[in-house]
């Protein structure tokens, strides 16, 4: 029964609701108005982050009856999240109410006019994060709050890669002339941060010297070069205690001499930085990046991370596909591709990419819990999937994969089955789901057939939502 249908029972019913501890009505009533996220939604999809969601009005709770009122007026934490906006007049009641409690600050437009009532509560400021609606242009106004000593800030989530702009683009100067916004003296107890790259302090700056748990920097605007890569790179060997590390790089970024990659270079680039010594980021537990895999996998490349747990990551144009994804990931982050026993396989919807995951959801869908490779390519080969999946999984006891969304598979691509069958021979079950007629025809064929010729006979093929 669902916590709002249990308050409302307990006021229905008569219950003697004044007998109920406050520490647990109050956490009733916290639990009762949090947003719940969907569990479809994948790591790169448009989200609202956990920090992001709206602070909830408790006005409708307080009308429910008088104890719920008292409580909800007494108790400060309930009054910590505040949305930053021109009302003043709830602005103020809100910060009254928080009495020393710390705060939680959603800014979602411009804030000169409420800085005033800000700027004498600096002391217990937790956090400061922009809502989706937040716009570049008002990053400015943010400013004279960011230059003050914030001694309790914990979390600086400024998302410009969502922040609304009337030309439907990011404006790169306006973030430019920003500059630098987080410092080692006015910040010392930062450990959480979500920003542009163009607003992060310099390498050389000691604010990397701190205990940041959490990072996320959002490159994806203009140009991106190996410099900056490698600038960010030497940021992570001055963050050892990390615990989760977000890089989202510019989703079709060139390098400034393409030449090199469509001479076949790229593997070449991942070689080279496996020469230098990685990064040792021994406490880091979950990895996202975004980006062309020549910035995405020097990054794999540059960090040593003994403890990962989840790793999602989206790559576009390797080159050489099966053999470009297949280095991407240095011998040291392969056991993470060993320990699922279930996958699917999705193609893209264009036909010219593919994506992994851990198979822990219902037939047709991609869980993302501990394991996301989402590859977007023009090459468009059917087979390329299976041989990554020989080639980075091939450690794996896997027990069922299921392929999904094939589309354009001809019976002489389909070669690529033998490997699979030779690499997994404990594989159980085969799930074909909602594959494009010709694709799924010409996949169960192939795969009958070796069955036929003694490659795991007794593996159960399954064919799902295929009316053909």
């Amino acid at each position: 029964m669902s916590v709002h249908i249990s308050i409302g029972l307990w006021v229905i019913m008569g219950s003697r609701i004044e007998n109920i501890p406050v520490e647990l009505l109050v956490d009733i009533l916290v639990e009762s108005q949090t947003p719940r996220t969907t569990p479809d939604k994948g790591p790169f999809e448009d989200v609202i982050e956990e920090w992001q969601r709206p602070a909830t009005n408790w006005t409708l709770l307080m009308r429910v009856c008088r104890r719920f009122r008292n409580v909800i007026i007494d108790t400060s934490s309930l009054w910590a999240r505040i949305p930053v906006t021109s009302n003043i007049v709830a602005l103020q009641e809100r910060l009254s109410r928080s009495r020393n409690s710390r705060l939680h600050l959603l800014f979602s437009g411009p804030c000169e006019s409420a800085l005033p009532f800000i700027l004498p509560h600096t002391l217990r400021i937790r956090a400061i994060v922009t809502t989706p609606r937040f716009r570049v242009d008002s990053l400015a106004s943010l400013i004279p709050l960011l230059k003050r000593s914030l001694p309790a800030l914990e979390r600086v989530h400024l998302d410009t890669a969502r922040m609304n702009s009337d030309r439907g683009f990011i404006d790169r100067s306006k973030i430019e002339e920003v500059g630098s916004v987080l410092d080692e003296t006015l910040h010392p107890r930062v450990n959480a941060v979500t920003l542009p790259r163009l607003l992060l302090p310099p390498k050389e700056s000691g604010f990397w010297s701190q205990k940041l748990l959490h990072f996320d920097i959002r490159a994806n605007y203009g140009i991106v070069s190996v410099t900056d890569r490698d600038d960010i790179l030497a940021i992570l060997r001055s963050t050892p205690q990390l615990e989760s590390l977000v890089i989202i790089f510019p989703e079709r970024a060139m390098p400034r001499d393409f030449n090199p990659q469509m001479l076949g270079v790229m593997p070449a680039l991942f070689m080279g930085a496996s020469r230098v010594e990685p990064a040792p980021l021994l406490r880091l537990r979950a990895l996202t990046l975004l980006g062309p895999a020549w910035l995405t996998g020097p990054v794999l490349h540059g960090l040593d991370t003994p403890a990962l747990e989840k790793l999602f990551v989206n790559t576009t144009d390797p080159y050489d596909v099966a053999a470009g994804v297949t280095l991407m990931f240095p011998a040291r982050i392969r056991p993470l591709f060993s320990r699922d026993k279930r996958l699917h396989i999705h193609a893209g919807a264009r036909g010219g990419g593919f994506r992994f995951g851990d198979c822990h959801c219902e037939a047709g869908r991609i869980s993302s819990e501990r394991l996301y490779l989402r590859v977007d390519t023009t090459q468009g080969h059917p087979s390329f999937p299976l041989l990554v999946l020989c080639r980075l999984f091939g450690e794996a006891k896997l027990d069922t994969l299921e392929l999904s969304y094939f589309r354009g598979v001809e019976p002489e691509e389909c070669g690529a089955w033998r490997e699979v069958l030779e690499t997994f021979p404990g594989l159980k079950k085969v799930r074909l789901f909602n594959n494009e007629k010709q694709s799924g025809a010409a996949m169960l064929a192939e795969i009958e057939a070796l069955q036929k010729d003694g490659l795991n006979p007794e593996m159960e093929v399954e064919v799902e939502d295929a009316p053909w």
